[in-house]
């Protein structure tokens, strides 16, 4: 149950942060693109939209391997939690970190479920406002007179045909309904009032049926599903409900645009017909909903269509065609989530350079101190890393970490890591061998933390603890990793030490790290997921 809450909080979370930016956009453009088609802001609203939906739902990006190859900086798969400077103290001192599965529900509980149960409340609320209004429009549909004949009907297939319509729509006269209203999107019929046909000169009435037949030919019932479901999802954001009535308001203009597009239509004559049918609008109208599309859906509305109705322009099929293309392009840009990676190295061996240090030094290999951190005598030296005795030595690195200015018990880190390409989907096992050792002549010598890392992820990690004098403590680390893209990842391993170093000046340190035979293995390709040890 806390995974589908989570889930759900993310969902809203991004879907909220994408609509912040998505709308204003949306509307800028449709502000600056005032000279072009309706329909072109009705297009933009509709990507505007789709994104929204998109990038809530589409968590992974789509991989475009087309960035030179260099550090990805991703967050990978891995199998082992991560552990923060400052909170190694916590670390079991012979247990890999493993996210916890005991903790109880009760203990965890958190505030974002309160706030989704809060949003709950209102989402079913506007879902039933929702059905409250498609069984509204059903009732009109049921309390129609349908019109198959007689002057009204004849005027209506005329209409059907100057709109260019292959399947004719049935026409309904109603008495419960005050405005004339396209409705149902699998069996669309247009409801017109009956006071307004017999009030309406019959060009007005033919205007009136040319535009409720062009939003079934734009399929508006079918894109009104979009900002339906934005809203009903994002009911509590403020940009939503702005962005509704811009969209309705293109939605209406584009419709005026496809009617006045016919020679016989008069600009005059169509505006007096809209302000004919908004003096039939009762003071409690209802929006035409989920299910149904009317041609007035306020008088605010109406007064901004035709005013744009003065400037409303005819356009060469070339230049629709050019901005369309565009259109496309930009919306599969936008819409579709994706992200640059590196480009795939060919032939790529996976590698460590140097990985046991037989070269006698450090070649290949990057040191970077954490904050506070410091290392010294960092040499390759020979050591019995194995501890098998008899003279068995190998060069291994040897260095001594600590803090520059002591912090108590606040754990600082060096990383020893070189850059490997790694492929999405494949299974790697990277290895290293460590090692601490105590020359001082006094007990308690504080080892350090030893981890392997990817990207600064940490995979396996163990905690030496305090090293008895003139002794030596060895192991070894190792883990799977799954990239969940392609690219340059930086792998290697992390000393952590809570304290300064030992006598850091001194000639001959008195307490040392090493490291060495930094292997990695391919296994079986995985399913993008890290195989357990």
């Amino acid at each position: 149950m806390s995974y589908i809450l989570d889930w759900i909080f993310e969902i809203l979370i991004r879907a909220s942060w994408y609509a912040f930016f998505v709308f204003p956009v949306a509307w800028l453009l449709c502000h600056m693109l005032r000279q072009v088609p309706r329909k072109i802001h009705c297009w933009i609203w509709r990507v505007a939209y789709f994104k929204i939906i998109v990038g809530a739902i589409w968590i992974a990006p789509v991989m475009l391997p087309i960035l030179p190859v260099g550090n990805t900086n991703i967050s990978p798969v891995i199998e082992n939690a991560q552990i923060a400077d400052g909170d190694l103290e916590n670390t079991a001192a012979t247990q890999t970190v493993l996210p916890s599965s005991t903790d109880s529900i009760g203990s965890q509980f958190k505030w974002t479920y309160l706030l989704v149960g809060v949003w709950s409340i209102g989402f079913l609320f506007f879902l039933t406002r929702t059905f409250r209004e498609w069984m509204h429009s059903t009732k009109i549909r049921q309390q129609g007179t349908i019109c198959e004949s007689g002057p009204v009907f004849e005027l209506f297939q005329q209409s059907v045909t100057a709109m260019g319509i292959q399947n004719q729509p049935r026409l309904f006269k109603s008495d419960h309904s005050d405005v004339p209203a396209l409705i149902g999107i699998f069996r669309p019929i247009v409801v017109v009032p009956t006071d307004l046909i017999q009030r309406s000169h019959p060009r007005e009435l033919s205007l009136v049926f040319r535009h409720e037949i062009g939003h079934l030919k734009r399929m508006d019932l079918i894109w009104n599903l979009l900002p339906r479901i934005v809203a009903v999802t994002l009911y509590f954001h403020p940009l939503t409900w702005i962005a509704n009535r811009r969209w309705q308001i293109s939605q209406e203009l584009a419709c005026d645009e496809l009617v006045l597009q016919s020679p016989d239509a008069n600009r005059k004559t169509y505006a007096n017909a809209l302000v004919q049918v908004a003096e039939f609008m009762r003071r409690d109208h209802r929006n035409a909903g989920l299910s149904a599309v009317g041609a007035v859906s306020s008088f605010r509305s109406l007064r901004e269509r035709i005013i744009t109705m003065q400037t409303l322009t005819r356009w060469s099929r070339f230049k629709l065609a050019l901005i369309a293309c565009c259109l496309v392009v930009v919306s599969i840009a936008v819409i579709i989530p994706w992200q640059l990676t590196a480009q795939k190295m060919p032939n790529a061996s996976v590698a460590f350079i140097n990985g046991g240090f037989e070269s006698g030094d450090t070649s290949g290999w990057k040191i970077t101190p954490g904050p506070n951190a410091q290392y010294v005598f960092d040499d390759v030296i020979p050591f019995d890393m194995d501890g098998s005795g008899g003279g068995a030595e190998s060069n291994a690195f040897a260095l001594s970490v600590g803090q520059i200015k002591h912090e108590n018990k606040k754990y600082r880190h060096v990383d020893i890591t070189q850059e490997l390409y790694l492929e999405k989907g494949k299974t790697y096992e990277f290895s290293f061998d460590w090692a601490v050792e105590n020359f001082y002549p006094i007990d308690n010598y504080d080892g350090g933390v030893f981890q392997l890392v990817v990207d600064g992820q940490i995979l396996d990690s163990f905690d030496t603890e305090n090293i008895w004098t003139k002794s030596v403590e060895r192991g070894t680390l190792k883990s799977s990793f799954t990239p969940v893209q392609s690219g340059v990842y930086s792998v290697g391993a992390r000393i952590n030490r809570r304290y300064p170093i030992p006598f850091p000046n001194a000639q001959d340190p008195t307490l040392l790290q090493y490291l060495d035979n930094f292997s990695v293995q391919e296994t079986a390709v995985a399913d993008f997921k890290s195989e357990p040890e």
